[in-house]
């Protein structure tokens, strides 16, 4: 049997990954794709993709498409013995403020203050010590030392705090607490918004271009790689193929670990993961979308940053978190919640073990009941599906990937990445 041959191989089909791929092919390298299944739910909102990838892609020409406005945030509070307020954020800022009451009018004039400081803010490193001994330079410090003590310095509101730790947090699973949940905050400025696109729509586009550009894409799990001579890996797919490429990235570090890989990043703490996460995913017998719930947003469920460190915590020792933060979108008649803090195994009498079909039930309902009780569901739902990706830090044998730097910009990170990755190889 042959050997496909490669100039580069891309571990991961969500949009990063599909950019990258369709990217480094128009650039005149050989490129294949590798959808390993580790991929998150398509009815997720997309993260936003930067303009000069649409130019170089030629989007814009194939059927008028442009990059989508950014999709606001939303979480909704409970007013004691009252209807629900709204507390919302977008590119502009907090432009829905009921929920804060009094601490709304302080909470609008910090904005621009705080978004300028969060672009400042270093998203490699865990502490000034860290840095130092990893670079031997005298660099100037970053201002904090924890998300926590950003959001402190300019927020009065609780509920805002919360907010913004679990939306800026959530992808790197930090409470706020730790030195390196600083940097995460970059997530609320320039391109961390998602965008009004969910993963099918986007990736949809992005496959269009890896079509026109040749890129091959594989839909088959990895069962080993075998490295050649050189930087040349051989690539062993499920599906009976053998692929030769001269180099190989993850689309995200976040899908490296998913596959069990261990991702060449550097010295950045935001590329370690601690426990794992879960994706929900309920389908309805009719549209669930209430008052409460609408699909040109992208919702926060989280009461206080005590909340999201308790669940952190819980994970840490293999319990099931007993009010995890969520990040929820709706796209027809799916809900799709993302809990990023669950255990990679769970205690059972101090014994770590497997999740089982039971505990992963257990779980569905629990999220699904919060989120009935949140939105207001009144919809049927007819199946609620859980998946769970234990992203525990690789063993020392595992194998080595490149992948992008931690970004708020995933997709822009991916392409450049894969570019400098294709040329150099």
């Amino acid at each position: 049997m042959s050997v496909a041959q490669f100039d580069l191989a891309v571990l991961g089909g969500e949009p990063a990954g599909l950019a990258a791929a369709a990217c480094a092919a128009a650039s005149g390298f050989r490129v294949v794709l590798i959808r390993t299944g580790k991929e998150p739910p398509s009815e997720f909102a997309a993260p936003r993709t930067p303009n000069h990838v649409w130019r170089r892609l030629g989007l814009y020409a194939a059927g008028g498409a442009s990059p989508a406005r950014a999709r606001a945030r939303r979480t909704w509070a409970q007013a004691e013995g009252g209807e629900p307020l709204l507390l919302e954020t977008t590119e502009l800022g907090v432009t829905e403020d009921a929920a804060l009451g009094d601490a709304a009018e302080q909470a609008r004039s910090a904005w621009p203050d705080f978004e300028a400081a969060t672009k400042r803010l270093s998203a490699n490193y865990d502490s000034v010590t860290a840095l130092l001994d990893a670079t031997g330079t005298g660099l100037d410090p970053s201002p904090f030392a924890s998300a926590d003590e950003a959001l402190d310095d300019f927020f009065d509101s609780e509920l805002l705090k919360a907010h913004l730790s679990a939306a800026a947090l959530a992808p790197f699973r930090f409470a706020g607490d730790e030195p390196a949940s600083a940097g995460a905050l970059r997530l609320l400025a320039a391109d961390g918004w998602p965008s009004s696109l969910s993963t099918a729509q986007l990736s949809e586009l992005l496959e269009g271009a890896c079509e026109e550009y040749g890129v091959r894409i594989a839909d088959a799990a990895i069962l080993e790689a075998t490295r050649l001579k050189g930087r040349a890996v051989m690539l062993n797919l499920a599906n009976g193929e053998e692929v030769a490429t001269r180099a190989v990235m993850a689309s995200s570090i976040a899908h490296a670990l998913a596959l069990g890989l261990r991702p060449d990043a550097g010295v950045s703490p935001l590329a370690q993961s601690r426990g794992g996460r879960a994706f929900v995913r309920v389908t309805f017998a009719e549209d669930p979308q209430t008052d409460y719930l609408q699909s040109d947003a992208t919702y926060i469920i989280a009461t206080d940053r005590r909340e999201i460190r308790a669940a952190r915590d819980d994970a840490a020792i293999g319990r099931l978190p007993r009010s995890s933060p969520l990040v929820v979108d709706v796209q027809d008649r799916v809900i799709a919640a993302y809990a990023p803090f669950c255990p990679a195994f769970l205690a059972d009498a101090e014994t770590p073990r497997e999740w089982t079909g039971q505990d992963r039930q257990a779980f569905g309902r629990s999220v699904l009941d919060r989120m009935k009780k949140t939105f207001r569901l009144k919809a049927l739902p007819l199946s609620v599906d859980v998946r769970v990706d234990p992203l525990t830090t690789p063993s020392a044998g595992a194998s080595v990937v490149a992948a992008p730097p931690p970004s708020h910009d995933e997709v822009g990170a991916a392409v450049s990445f894969a570019l400098e990755a294709a040329r150099n190889a």
